[in-house]
C-alpha cells in the first residue's frame, strides 16, 4: 500500500505497478501543466468504457487515497488525476514528464526481473496500443505500432524472454512521420498470447473470438 500522504516513499514494485506502466507507455500521459502541477492522463476511445472503469479501478486499488476522475472530450473519454504524488511515483518507475516519443522511454529494469511482471507489463501496453487483426482469410496477427523505435523494442525484448517469434521490427513512413511495427504471425503463439495475457480491454478479446470462428 502506497502512503496517503505526499511522502517520498519509494513505490512498491508489484505485478499491478508492472502493468500501469504498460498502460501509462502506451495511451498514458505524464505531464506538467502551465502552473507547473502534474497531470496524469490516459485516453480511451468510447466503445471502451469496460476497460475504463477496469483501469480506474486499477490505479485507485494502487495509488490508494488517490481518486482519478473521468472526463469526456468530442473524440474520447480521459481519465484523469492531478496529485503530485502520484506523477512523483509514476516518474520513479521511468514514466517521463513530457513527450514520450523525444524521451525516448524504454523499460524499467525491474520489470525485466520477473515473468508476472513482465505479463502484467505486456497485458497493459497491448490492452491500450496493440491490435489483433485477420490476415490472409484464415490468418490472425498481432501488431505492435509505435512511433517511438526505442519503446517498441522495448516490448519486443520482452516478448522474445517469454518464447514468442516476433516478425522483425520495420520502419513504416506516413509523410514526414515515422513509425515501427512488429507482428506476431505464429497462429500457435497468437492462442498462446491471449491465453497468457487475458487482456482485460473486452474490443481485442471479441475480435479474437470473433476472426477465431
Amino acid at each position: 500500500m502506497l502512503p496517503s500522504t505526499k511522502g517520498e516513499m519509494k513505490p512498491k514494485l508489484t505485478p499491478e505497478l508492472a502493468e500501469i506502466v504498460g498502460i501509462m507507455m502506451g495511451d498514458g500521459c505524464l505531464y506538467l501543466d502551465r502552473l507547473n502541477k502534474y497531470q496524469t492522463v490516459i485516453s480511451f476511445n468510447k466503445d471502451e468504457k469496460d476497460y475504463l472503469v477496469y483501469v480506474k479501478n486499477l490505479f485507485e486499488n494502487y495509488f490508494d487515497g488517490y481518486k482519478f476522475c473521468i472526463t469526456e472530450t468530442k473524440d474520447e473519454l480521459l481519465l484523469r488525476n492531478t496529485s503530485v504524488f502520484v506523477g512523483k511515483q509514476l516518474e520513479a518507475v521511468g514514466i517521463c514528464v513530457g513527450n514520450k516519443i523525444k524521451n525516448k522511454i524504454t523499460l524499467p529494469f525491474w520489470i525485466y526481473q520477473e515473468n508476472i511482471s513482465i505479463i502484467r507489463f505486456l497485458r497493459g501496453f497491448f490492452d491500450t496500443d496493440g491490435c489483433v487483426y485477420r490476415k490472409y482469410d484464415n490468418f490472425l496477427q498481432v501488431q505492435f505500432k509505435l512511433a517511438c523505435e526505442e519503446t517498441l523494442s522495448s516490448v519486443y525484448k520482452l516478448l522474445v524472454q517469454l518464447g514468442f517469434h516476433p516478425s522483425r521490427i520495420q520502419r513504416e513512413s506516413n509523410k514526414n512521420n515515422f513509425s515501427w511495427k512488429f507482428y506476431l504471425c505464429r497462429q500457435s503463439e497468437i492462442r498462446r498470447f491471449f491465453q497468457l495475457f487475458s487482456p482485460k480491454n473486452l474490443k481485442h478479446v471479441k475480435r479474437y473470438l470473433k476472426m477465431k470462428k
